[in-house]
């Protein structure tokens, strides 16, 4: 990584840590408690079954990728994997997902590959 990808790579981290919340974050049978990470959205165009133009939008989670750890090993986000965040006295669960065709459940933030932008479809809500 060049200097100036290390100096943008830092500050979207340190940037992102000032609205960085708690999240559980559950793959398989495995989880991880207290990861930090900040909301966002994207928004999708794709083609419907009659051809027509549709848009989307996906809550999508801005985290470290080297805060996902499993079992001592770093992994990377998969199709239905979970992200869950209780706040305000309600549990809000998100399904790992891609969006349009051609599309991964995640994508790298920056060239360092430091940061990770997961898209997700909110599936439940519930108090707690």
């Amino acid at each position: 990584m060049s200097v100036i990808e290390n100096v943008l790579a830092v500050g979207l981290q340190a940037g992102l840590s000032l609205t960085a919340t708690s999240l559980t974050y559950t793959q398989g049978g495995n989880t991880i408690e207290d990861l930090k990470g900040t909301q966002g959205s994207t928004t999708w165009r794709v083609i419907d079954r009659d051809g027509f133009p549709i848009r989307k939008t996906s809550v999508d989670w801005l985290v470290k990728a080297e805060l996902l750890v499993i079992d001592g090993v770093t992994v990377l986000p998969k199709r239905n994997d979970l992200i869950t965040r209780v706040i305000g006295g309600v549990s809000r669960v998100h399904q790992v997902l891609p969006f349009g065709d051609d599309e991964q459940e995640y994508r790298f933030m920056d060239a360092g590959r430091t940061m990770l932008r997961i898209h997700t479809k909110l599936i439940s809500e519930e108090p707690v």
